[in-house]
């Protein structure tokens, strides 16, 4: 293996290492998908309940272990406006760091 090989190797190891920490995941896309997921699975407990509910007395223990998925599904809906927030806020703060860091930063041991 040549020189150009192996420093070509690793140096694609770190780029792929790396990448997730340098390109942080688009905020508002994590939120979509998450939105969907969400309706998705309300509108399926929904129709759930709807075929379900006409035995119900038979479909007692369906009808509970739906229940339980709707309450974790309702959990993650009401989890939403804080993840899209925290998000929204990590953005705004990288954001201010990269401008803070780049402009007007004294030289350690110079003059401003």
């Amino acid at each position: 293996m040549t020189p150009a090989n192996w420093e070509t190797l690793i140096g694609a190891g770190v780029t792929v290492v790396l990448s997730p920490f340098l390109f942080p995941p688009d905020a508002a896309k994590q939120y979509r998908l998450e939105l969907h997921r969400v309706c998705v699975g309300l509108s399926e407990h929904v129709a759930q309940a709807a075929s379900l509910v006409e035995e119900a007395p038979r479909n007692h223990q369906e009808l509970v272990e739906l229940h339980e998925e709707a309450r974790k599904t309702e959990n993650s809906a009401q989890a939403l406006p804080g993840i899209l927030a925290g998000q929204r806020g990590r953005a705004a703060a990288d954001q201010r760091q990269r401008v803070v860091g780049g402009v007007g930063a004294a030289k350690p041991g110079g003059d401003p």
